[in-house]
C-alpha cells in the first residue's frame, strides 16, 4: 500500500495524529521512527511539515492546545446560564481530557519548550478574549468584568490539572461562577433603579 503524499494530507490531520501519539507515548519517547508508523507517513513527508522532532512538539501542542480550549469554552458558553450544571458536568470534562491537559502543561513548562511555546501566547489570549466579548454580549456584564472571570477560571482549572484536586476544584468554579452570578444580580439592580428613578432627578428638574 502506498503511503500518503506530505501534498495528499491535510496538516491538521497530522496534526491531530501528532497530539495524539504525543499524549500516548509522552516527551521522551517521541521520535520520527514512531512518528511515521503511528501518521503512515514516511519521514520525508514528516519532514515537508515539520523542521525537526521539536518542531512536531511545539506545533502539536499548540493544535492540542486550541482544540481542547475550543471544547472546553464551548460547553461552558452553552452552558453558562445553568450554573449547577456547568459545575457538576465541566470537571467530568476536564477528566476525561487529563492526559492530553497534563502533556500540555508538560510541555508548557519544559525548559527546553516553554520559551518557544510563548511564542503562541498571543493566539491563546486571542481566544480567551473572543470567548469573554462573545459572553459579555450574552449576558450584557462588561468586557473586563468577564475577562477577569475568564481569567480566574483558566487559572483554576490549571491548579486542578496539575494537582487533581477534584474537591478544591469544585469549590474554585463554584466560587468563580459564583462571582459571575453576583455581578449579573449587580447589573440587573442597577439598570432597575435607573429605570425607576424619577424624571427630575435624571433630567435635573429643581424641586
Amino acid at each position: 500500500m502506498r503511503e500518503p503524499s506530505a501534498k495528499d494530507i491535510d496538516k491538521i490531520e497530522i496534526l491531530e495524529k501528532c497530539f495524539d501519539y504525543l499524549c500516548d507515548y509522552g516527551l521522551e519517547q517521541v521520535s520520527i521512527r514512531k512518528l511515521c508508523d503511528r501518521t503512515n507517513m514516511g519521514a520525508g513527508s514528516i519532514y515537508y511539515w515539520f523542521k525537526n522532532k521539536d518542531e512536531v512538539i511545539l506545533d502539536a501542542t499548540e493544535y492540542g492546545i486550541n482544540h481542547l480550549i475550543d471544547e472546553l469554552m464551548d460547553f461552558a458558553f452553552e452552558h453558562i446560564d445553568n450554573i449547577d450544571i456547568l459545575c457538576e458536568e465541566f470537571p467530568k470534562m476536564i477528566e476525561q481530557r487529563i492526559d492530553k491537559l497534563k502533556v500540555i502543561i508538560r510541555v508548557a513548562t519544559s525548559p527546553m519548550y516553554c520559551d518557544s511555546l510563548n511564542l503562541y501566547s498571543k493566539t491563546f489570549t486571542y481566544k480567551y478574549d473572543s470567548y469573554a466579548r462573545k459572553l459579555s454580549q450574552r449576558i450584557n456584564l462588561p468586557y473586563n468584568t468577564i475577562r477577569v472571570l475568564v481569567d480566574n477560571f483558566v487559572s483554576v482549572t490549571i491548579d486542578c490539572i496539575i494537582w487533581e484536586d477534584w474537591g478544591k476544584y469544585k469549590r474554585q468554579l463554584e466560587y468563580v461562577l459564583e462571582g459571575l452570578k453576583l455581578a449579573t444580580i449587580k447589573k440587573e439592580k442597577e439598570e432597575n433603579e435607573s429605570q425607576n428613578k424619577p424624571t427630575w432627578f435624571t433630567t435635573g428638574t429643581d424641586l
